[in-house]
């Protein structure tokens, strides 16, 4: 195998972890919004594909870190178009829209979750 081809590879295998790892975190999220209370009676003992509620939770926090893992090396496997993004100099600060209304709704969603647990 020739250097040329070995990141390309490596890209690929990344963005499949990548993929992976929001799909596996997808479902296992959902599974667990949806989950029966734990009160008792038959939602004590509810099981689905096997997996009870901490199967599903352990499933779900080792993807995470994989997922994390995968994310990481993906943004280090294409630092270059990312930093090409912002420019090779240092730009005067100017906030777009989209940063904005980016940053505003992960505030929103923290706060939200912060006051409601």
């Amino acid at each position: 195998m020739q250097s040329e081809n070995r990141k390309p590879a490596w890209r690929r295998f990344v963005t499949l972890q990548v993929a992976l790892g929001f799909l596996v975190l997808t479902v296992t999220g959902l599974v667990m919004f949806f989950w029966p209370p734990r009160a008792g009676g038959a939602a004590a003992h509810f099981s689905l594909l096997g997996l009870g509620r901490h199967g599903w939770e352990d499933l779900h926090i080792t993807f995470s870190f994989l997922f994390l893992a995968a994310v990481s090396l993906h943004l280090w496997l294409n630092r270059r178009a990312l930093f090409g993004y912002f420019g090779r100099r240092a730009p005067r600060l100017r906030i777009s829209v989209e940063a904005l209304v980016s940053a505003l709704l992960g505030l929103l969603l923290v706060g939200g979750t912060l006051l409601l647990a």
